[in-house]
């Protein structure tokens, strides 16, 4: 685990032993040996998810003491330039950090327009000179309002600068009349008494930057004759103000010669109205003012047509462009280093059309760094991940998206699709429900291929001696394995994908060590074969596939990609159709039968068809599925429904388990840090309020789930059947709550949508800072009606377990097992008011599964109800 592998790791190791560790955590994070960790690869062909990368992040920053953001890991082209980086930034630390070194500088820019692409040539040129300088950009167009909030960011930044680069026809940009003379005086005034209000509250230098005036607006405007009269009213009121400083770059091509200023496309489509070559000019004049107003013999700053503007030349200054040509060349460097071009799509490129579309253009490229990008091109073809769609929603909010827009909402992730239904919000419309052009009813029909003619599953009696075991190299895959060499003495046969089935093997062995879980003797039972679940006959050719189908008696399926972002269509191939192409083999070899256990979820109950009040039998088919929230739980819920009538209809021996959100294990150790439930448990805690939701919230932990999974398959009798696997002692969410507020966390429970406007109210900056962060979007297209979760009847998984010598903590037990994890693992970096015992370790001793079957039996008939309900995604 990350965490533990850091208390051994002090940041003067040297590079090798920190490329050693490196490996490790992406081995640990992929489906990879730390073998196969090739580091000329990037993080993104390695296959690190984006949460991994945002937890990895998180895990450098605090191993090296630098500042690293999850979205900088993909700007480098393989894993070694990622190193070279991290360890360049960690040394450059040390000399900062220094006796005698100067304090760290941020650098604050807030703009009248688009701030972003100025942001990035500042942190550009920085970095050239290697400035120990944070840049920071306010949100869009609040230069106003930043001057008038003590609590903003130049309001509460103690070290550095300010940059407040100014064009008035910007904050009359919404205007559809010209201005009136009064109205421009008007603003001026206004922005002088901000600005004056400002200066003597602000702790640093207040700089005043006069960008290039947009000929079209101000002409729009009427302000042709006024402009150069209101920009010297704005510098002559600004005179008495010591720590005010103005740089007048309204003729900036003189100093530096650069053949265009203005960008009107960009202009139109994301108030973007200056080329790259502008953008880097205006960043070189600001750099070299902040240079002289942070040193303690800084120059006064004069306004002339000398390019250095009066600041003497420096070694670090001489960096700086001093020509057009300069400008230039470094304002391509910038778009090389942080732009891709667009990927080969299925998709025509299709240019903007709305204001909309032009604005959301915009911001895809800028966050993507992709261009070009067209209104039908799909954001998860384009590379997108669950922090790059908080980032685009987060841009759009800016621009005055509805908050309500959330691109799991949508049709297809396109602009096309995401402006319609911003513009239909914007009426006070709600979009359309998608449907993505699949009805899961019919997704769910079984192949009517897949059958083995005249077999009666209820006869079905072979012992399990060989099985196929998919998910190996996973979380619930490793503990299923384990299960299956403890409580059977079954051959083992690993699908996975890998080059060799010596590469395969060693990969299924380094999971089940990364889980601490034996492994000795394992390599005499288990054989691994090479393939792809997804493909056509699993990857294999016709004779390989026919010979594995006579080799196995038994499947257990549970590999399957658990992603909350990602719509149906992108889950399909690895949840669906892998499913479908098990199923074939399955009867393959007909009229021999092979069984097929299914590992689900209880998300595929998640749909409002049900009766709130009725609980769902597991006797009853799935009834409803159309509504289901996201992608993941839709393709559980069409494969739920194949298997179902695999061993309903089509004489395929099978059972389906459908388990809860699946925990750490019984002893309280969480390894999975990164997953769902704890970064739900840290997110409310760091937002301090809990939703207050008016159900049970169904947890299990991993070693109680794997064990029961194995123990029913082994029965044949316990053939044909679906389980809904439940806790035997289910809390509900307010008891949660309860636990957490006693234990002395400072924590409010409030209504599901106000808890959910809170959350989303923080503002880009602070819910990238929460753990909840990743699932944003997620988050986003939840209504009230989706989180109350219906009940579920698992009777039969109750009599099937009866004689299971294991019985799992309560739940409230297991919550504070969990909870001294992760404050003593520091996931719980901040602990308000916890109680101290709560810090210190635990005198309980973990239960250790030694319960004898009819106390177990006698515990989970007593603590459980038929009511049961599904609790979100596992």
């Amino acid at each position: 685990m990350i965490l533990n592998t850091i208390d051994h790791l002090a940041p003067q190791r040297p590079f090798a032993e920190f490329r050693d560790w490196l490996r490790h955590e992406i081995s640990k994070c992929t489906d990879l040996s730390i073998s196969e960790v090739d580091f000329s690869r990037s993080i993104h062909e390695l296959g690190m998810s984006s949460v991994h990368v945002v937890r990895l992040a998180g895990e450098i920053e605090e191993l090296l003491s630098i500042d690293v953001e999850p979205t900088a890991f993909y700007e480098f082209e393989s894993v070694d330039q990622l190193c070279d980086e991290l360890l360049g930034m960690q040394e450059r630390r040390k000399r900062r950090d220094a006796p005698g070194a100067s304090l760290k500088q941020t650098l604050v820019v807030a703009a009248t327009f688009t701030a972003a692409p100025l942001g990035d040539a500042l942190r550009f040129l920085l970095k050239r000179m290697d400035r120990p300088c944070e840049v920071t950009c306010a949100r869009y167009n609040q230069v106003l309002g930043e001057l008038r909030n003590s609590q903003g960011l130049v309001g509460s930044t103690s070290q550095g600068m300010a940059a407040l680069v100014i064009r008035l026809e910007d904050l009359l940009r919404s205007s559809a009349e010209p201005a009136t003379p009064e109205d421009a005086s008007s603003l001026v005034n206004e922005l002088l008494d901000a600005l004056r209000a400002a200066a003597h509250r602000s702790r640093i230098p207040l700089l005043i930057v006069l960008a290039p005036h947009s000929p079209q607006a101000v002409s729009r405007l009427g302000l042709l004759n006024q402009m150069d009269a209101l920009d010297q009213a704005l510098i002559d009121g600004t005179s008495d103000l010591s720590n005010v400083h103005v740089v007048d770059l309204r003729r900036i091509d003189q100093n530096y010669k650069i053949t265009a200023l203005f960008d009107e496309a960009r202009d139109a489509q994301g108030h973007i109205p200056f080329t790259h070559a502008c953008f880097m000019a205006l960043a070189t004049e600001i750099v070299r003012r902040y240079a002289a107003l942070i040193s303690s013999s800084a120059p006064g700053i004069t306004m002339g047509g000398d390019p250095l503007g009066g600041v003497q030349a420096s070694a670090e200054l001489a960096m700086l462009p001093r020509t057009g040509r300069d400008i230039d060349n470094l304002a391509q460097q910038l778009l090389r280093a942080g732009s891709n071009q667009r990927p080969a799509l299925p998709t025509e490129y299709a240019t903007p059309r709305t204001v909309w579309e032009q604005r959301l253009c915009a911001i895809w490229r800028s966050v993507l760094q992709i261009d070009p990008i067209g209104i039908h091109d799909d954001f998860y073809a384009l590379g997108g991940n669950v922090h790059t769609a908080a980032a685009v929603l987060e841009r759009s909010w800016e621009f005055g998206a509805p908050r309500k827009i959330s691109l799991q909402l949508l049709e297809a992730p396109t602009i096309a699709h995401l402006a319609r239904a911003i513009e239909v919000a914007r009426t006070g419309d709600l979009p359309a429900p998608p449907s993505g052009g699949y009805r899961m009813a019919e997704e769910g029909r079984l192949d009517k291929s897949i059958s083995i003619a005249g077999s009666d599953p209820s006869t079905y009696n072979t012992p399990m001696q060989r099985v196929l075991l998919t998910g190996a190299t996973g979380y619930l895959g490793a503990f299923l394995l384990h299960e299956l060499l403890k409580q059977t003495q079954a051959h083992i046969v690993c699908l996975v994908r890998a080059r060799t089935a010596e590469n395969g093997l060693a990969r299924v062995l380094s999971n089940l060590r990364n889980y601490q879980l034996e492994t000795t003797d394992a390599s005499a039972r288990l054989s691994v074969v090479p393939g792809d679940m997804s493909a056509p006959l699993l990857g294999l050719t016709p004779t390989r596939f026919a010979a594995l189908a006579a080799d196995i008696d038994t499947i257990l399926h549970s590999a399957a990609s658990v992603n909350f972002v990602h719509p149906y269509q992108y889950l399909k191939a690895t949840n669906v159709d892998a499913t479908e192409h098990l199923l074939r083999l399955a009867c393959a070899d007909a009229p021999r039968r092979i069984q097929f256990h299914y590992v689900s979820t209880l998300g595929v109950v998640m749909s409002n068809g049900y009766d709130r009040k009725t609980p769902i039998p597991e006797t009853s088919p799935l009834l409803h599925g159309e509504d289901l929230l996201n992608g993941y739980e839709q393709s559980k819920y069409v494969s739920d429904k194949m298997v179902w009538t695999a061993f309903q209809e089509r004489g395929i021996p099978g059972a389906i388990y459908r388990p809860p959100l699946i925990s750490g294990l019984s002893d309280g150790t969480y390894h999975k840090l990164d997953e769902f439930l704890p970064q739900v448990f840290k997110g409310c805690l760091q937002l301090q309020c809990f939703p207050a939701l008016d159900s049970l919230w169904e947890v299990a932990p991993i070693d109680f789930v794997s064990k029961s999974i194995v123990h029913i398959a082994q029965a044949p009798k316990n053939l044909n059947r679906a389980y809904f696997i439940t806790h035997p002692d289910s809390r509900s969410v307010s008891d949660y709550i309860d636990w957490h507020q006693k234990a002395g966390f400072v924590l409010r429970a409030v209504p599901w949508e106000i808890w959910k406007k809170e959350f989303l109210d923080l503002g880009p900056e602070m819910i990238r800072k929460n753990a909840l962060a990743p699932f944003v979007d997620f988050i986003e297209a939840m209504s009230q009606a989706q989180v109350f979760f219906p009940l579920v009847d698992s009777r039969q998984f109750r009599e099937a377990i009866q004689d299971l010598a294991f019985v799992p903590p309560p739940a409230l037990k297991l919550l504070e097992r969990y909870t001294r994890h992760f404050i003593s693992s520091g996931f719980y970096d901040e602990v308000p008011g916890v109680l101290a015992e709560l810090k210190a370790p635990s005198r309980d001793k973990a239960v250790q599964g030694v319960a004898t079957a009819s106390a177990g039996a006698t515990a989970i008939v007593a603590g459980n109800q038929s009511g049961r309900s599904a609790s979100g995604p596992p």
